[in-house]
């Protein structure tokens, strides 16, 4: 057996005990039934940044209006980030159109540019005791706010709740390679969270405590980094408040977007997402990383077919149960196109994010 064989084999078994390990975590993190809080409390302030999202912005309005939750109880703030379309104008007419139960702002963050700066603003302005983020292109369930306020008032000492986001209206290998990459991560950010070893979160989907947001800085220190606004606040939050992070774990908490449409912006997305790595704090999450990373170029360098089988096995068993969970069974009619397609993407924008620091974004 030769050197690169056995390193296959190696990668393998650590790759297959770290995916025991995440299914463990996921099956022992509770889930949140889907019913409505008659007595709910916590005010939310919904922060929406947006930029150039003339063609979500108001279905992510409507699905907001079909909110199951007192509208005394929040506002929603819709935070310009200089967008060049009529994502402004539709947002204002929708406004005067509708004429919503609960407040709706529209804020110009009009200063330094980009969505960290944005959320900011947005904090600053809130009026709500609580936090809840999602972006112009998603559509939230009619549950949201009512599932997170169950959570906060039955653990007060819960600081931040991740939401679980998955892609819909998927066509194509591309856009179902998409949907059970993210299935899959919502499993592993469930898991991460239960076991107390890694903190994950989606900025589509995220709450907090807004005096969490400031005892912990915001994202002071990170906003030279596009991406990770999700990222970097739960890790902060988690440190300064070990074991007050919760996973929101039900289908009816799920904030759905749509997948990248080509290959190119699908690219630069992905480039964005992986130029927070370098900068995450937790130890466990950048090892992971790594060893997903090397595993997928030994991969492709040895074309060992038992490391293959292996990886192959333990991603099918994995994802078949958060297809089930999760109610997306037919992304596995995907799933053997989409694993030759992970260890490329792995591999390839794994070697992409170190030279790539300058990417179009919108």
């Amino acid at each position: 057996m030769d050197w690169l064989t056995s390193s296959v084999w190696l990668f393998a078994a650590g790759y297959t005990i770290i995916m025991i390990v995440y299914s463990i975590g996921w099956i022992m993190q509770k889930e949140v039934p889907p019913t409505i809080n008659n007595s709910s409390v916590t005010r939310f302030s919904i922060l929406i940044p947006c930029k150039n999202e003339a063609s979500k912005i108001e279905e992510c309005l409507q699905s907001i209006l079909a909110l199951k939750y007192p509208s005394t109880l929040f506002e929603v703030m819709v935070i310009d980030d200089g967008s060049e379309d009529a994502t402004v104008a539709l947002a204002t007419n929708w406004i005067k159109r509708v004429s919503p139960p609960f407040s709706v702002q529209i804020l110009h963050n009009s200063r330094v540019k980009g969505k960290k700066h944005a959320l900011t603003l947005g904090v600053a302005r809130a009026s709500g005791t609580h936090i809840a983020c999602t972006d112009a292109d998603c559509m939230v369930p009619p549950l949201w706010l009512s599932l997170l306020d169950r959570v906060y008032q039955t653990t007060p000492s819960i600081q931040a709740v991740a939401g679980p986001v998955l892609f819909h209206r998927e066509k194509g290998v591309l856009q179902w390679f998409q949907s059970l990459d993210l299935i899959g991560l919502m499993g592993i950010t469930g898991a991460g969270i239960r076991l107390g070893w890694q903190h994950m979160a989606n900025g589509a989907n995220l709450s907090y405590q807004k005096n969490a947001f400031a005892s912990v800085e915001g994202y002071r220190d990170n906003f030279e980094i596009p991406s990770g606004d999700d990222f970097f606040l739960i890790q902060k939050i988690a440190a300064t408040w070990p074991k007050s992070i919760f996973f929101l774990k039900s289908p009816a908490a799920v904030v759905k977007t749509m997948p990248a449409s080509d290959w190119r912006s699908f690219f630069y997305q992905r480039l964005r997402w992986g130029s927070k790595n370098a900068a995450l704090p937790e130890w466990p999450v950048k090892l992971t990383l790594a060893w997903v990373f090397l595993f997928c170029w030994l991969l492709l360098l040895s074309l060992d077919p038992i490391g293959w089988a292996i990886k192959t096995i333990v991603d099918f068993i994995f994802l078949g149960s958060m297809a089930q969970f999760w109610k997306k069974e037919s992304a596995l009619r995907w799933f053997f196109p989409a694993q030759i397609l992970h260890v490329l993407y792995v591999a390839i924008l794994g070697i992409a994010s170190l030279f790539f620091k300058k990417y179009p974004w919108k």
